[in-house]
């Protein structure tokens, strides 16, 4: 009902270690979230706009203008991408690790939420790389219209 506290200590965390592997990993799940909702609000964002103006045929029919604006958009898409995938190795990856530590109970209870972490890197990083195909494409079309 009210706001958890942690009281650290060697006592409790030897009491920790008793609980039964389903309480273990639900605190593991709280530490190290399995999915953030804004990643999926920030991948179908990139991936709509993408679906729209990266096309071939959207970047047939944008002027030179419209070229640098839809780079741009890549580029900040791209940014916000990068700085997504270091604060989920920055915040989440130490949690998963230092959980290790308290014992063989905790690795095993940590097991779901690592895997489910590294999942979500590799989410990350696949979009990361859908954003890159979508930039490069963008800017072949802005260095052919250059070379014409």
């Amino acid at each position: 009902s009210g706001a958890s506290r942690y009281y650290g200590g060697r006592a409790l965390m030897a009491r920790m270690a008793e609980l039964p592997d389903d309480a273990l990993r639900c605190i593991c799940e709280q530490l190290v979230p399995t999915v953030m909702r804004s990643n999926e609000e920030l991948m179908t964002e990139a991936r709509e706009y993408c679906a729209q103006h990266t096309t071939d045929a959207a970047l047939s029919a944008c002027d030179e203008e419209g070229l640098r604006e839809v780079y741009e958009e890549c580029e900040f898409l791209q940014g916000a991408m990068c700085r997504r995938i270091r604060e989920w190795k920055r915040e989440r990856g130490p949690v998963a690790v230092q959980l290790r530590l308290v014992s063989k109970d905790w690795r095993r209870a940590r097991e779901k939420p690592t895997n489910d972490l590294k999942a979500e890197l590799a989410r990350l990083k696949q979009h990361k790389d859908m954003l890159d195909n979508a930039s490069s494409r963008v800017l072949e079309e802005i260095d052919r219209r250059d070379d014409d």
